[in-house]
């Protein structure tokens, strides 16, 4: 590498060539020379070395200086300072040393060999840490003069595709489904398929924000009624609760929930658990919501509420308002339906799902997996195994807890006094009942007499 210095002089400026020394560090990249101590060979890399815990890291040591800075601060017109300033040209000088310059460099070096794991808030994070459904993609942008100041956008499914082109082959896309709300009654959701994703994700943030529906909220905490609704393979059933309660839904219905301005509601998915349907058809259940006026307009009768908490005092929701007088007592069909909730879910009633015990799986009915499912239950199950145990916690009840005397006759005590002489003879047997403690005593008596005469 040669350096050119120009020497001016009174007739001619003349340039002199000096030579300057060079070394392997001026000719291989710093990129090479950190893969002289950090890589692994093929055959190490196969065994698991090249991810081991406690390696030599590579490090960028252009991190915090600047072309044209060194240890002597310098002032170079083009690369580290303009060429011109004002009406002036900017000529090479020479500026006081900053002592502090290596110390800074030495602060970010240090700082590469720290592992900082960064801090998302909760409300960031999404539903998983690998995906990015459920983040925040932050306000819409304007829409000409209509700005989006209170809104916030959510990603609720985020997946990539592939199409087959016959000119061109296989062709990836990208798919983002967003809702966005304000959190007092406006949603809207979008979809949006491009090859870039974040195109994508702005084309579909901007499609929600055009397509905003509002949603009536019950005072201002939840829905007005129970109700159910279905999108293809997928069966909402949601249900009023009272403040305080929570949401206590499926994710997606969470999410939705907190952009519309709901927060107390149950809800419950039975069928597919598709992103797309299950906002779909809540929104759609939301929207066909009938409010008090509604019902009171459609079945020309007052609406009144009886809750526990107010001693059932009643409390007038809604009276007819559409010119009609309510109908009297004589005036309504003996066979009309007037109970609420099944007017909610129109005519449907909720599906109570079998206990454990009632319920029995399919491998417990097939012949090759009949015999494993029984041999867990003899294992496992409380129920078949610990018979002995059952016993035994009967007899042990405190007579201050035993509650069930007049539930069962005294055959069942006499049954339960059978298998503790038979089954569990070495255990102390509290009093089960008033008047079986001479039965009880008698037993034990018996069973001490018994126990010495062998021993002798």
């Amino acid at each position: 590498m040669l350096g050119a210095l120009f020497r001016y002089t009174q007739k001619c400026p003349q340039m002199i060539f000096i030579p300057v020394r060079t070394s392997v560090y001026t000719n291989v990249t710093a990129q090479d020379l950190w893969k002289t101590i950090t890589s692994v060979s093929n055959a190490g890399a196969k065994r698991g070395r090249a991810k081991r815990r406690g390696a030599t890291k590579f490090k960028d040591l252009n991190l915090g200086q600047r072309i044209g800075q060194g240890k002597l601060n310098m002032q170079w017109p083009g690369l580290n300072a303009p060429v011109v300033q004002g009406r002036e040209v900017v000529s090479i000088t020479e500026k006081p040393p900053d002592p502090m310059l290596q110390q800074r460099l030495l602060e970010v070096r240090n700082r590469l060999d720290r592992f900082r794991r960064l801090s998302i808030p909760p409300s960031e994070r999404g539903f998983t840490g690998g995906s990015p459904a459920g983040k925040s993609l932050g306000k819409p942008d304007p829409i000409n003069e209509i700005t989006f100041d209170d809104f916030d956008s959510r990603l609720i499914e985020f997946k990539t595709l592939q199409r087959t082109i016959g000119k061109i082959g296989r062709k990836k896309f990208t798919s983002a489904f967003v809702t966005v709300g304000n959190g007092k009654g406006l949603v809207g959701y979008g979809k949006a398929l491009t090859q870039d994703a974040q195109h994508s994700l702005q084309k579909a943030k901007l499609t929600a924000a055009r397509q905003l529906l509002y949603i009536p909220i019950c005072d201002g905490h939840t829905i007005f009624h129970d109700f159910y609704e279905a999108y293809y393979f997928t069966k909402i059933r949601c249900e009023k609760r009272p403040p305080g309660y929570g949401l206590r839904c499926h994710r997606i219905i969470a999410l939705l929930c907190r952009l519309i301005g709901i927060k107390d509601i149950y809800a419950q998915i039975d069928g597919a658990v598709n992103p797309q349907n299950i906002t779909k058809a809540f929104i759609r259940g939301l929207l066909k919501q009938k409010t008090y006026q509604d019902w009171a307009n459609a079945k020309q009768l007052h609406l009144v509420e009886y809750r526990p908490e107010n001693d059932y005092f009643p409390r007038l929701l809604a009276s007819p308002n559409n010119g009609q007088p309510a109908r009297t007592s004589l005036e309504i069909d003996p066979d009309e339906d007037l109970d609420f909730d099944r007017l909610c879910f129109e005519g449907r009633t909720v599906d109570k799902r079998q206990t454990s015990e009632q319920y029995e799986p399919w491998y417990a009915t097939k012949e090759k997996t009949r015999y494993g499912w029984y041999k867990y239950l003899r294992r496992r199950h409380w129920e078949t195994v610990q018979e002995d145990a059952t016993v035994e916690r009967l007899a042990r009840m405190d007579e201050k807890r035993y509650d069930s005397y007049y539930r069962y006759p005294d055959e069942y005590h006499t049954d339960v006094l059978k298998q503790l002489k038979q089954r569990l003879p070495h255990i102390w047997y509290p009093r089960m009942a008033p008047d079986l403690n001479k039965k009880l005593e008698d037993e034990v008596e018996k069973y001490r007499q018994t126990q010495n005469g062998i021993q002798k």
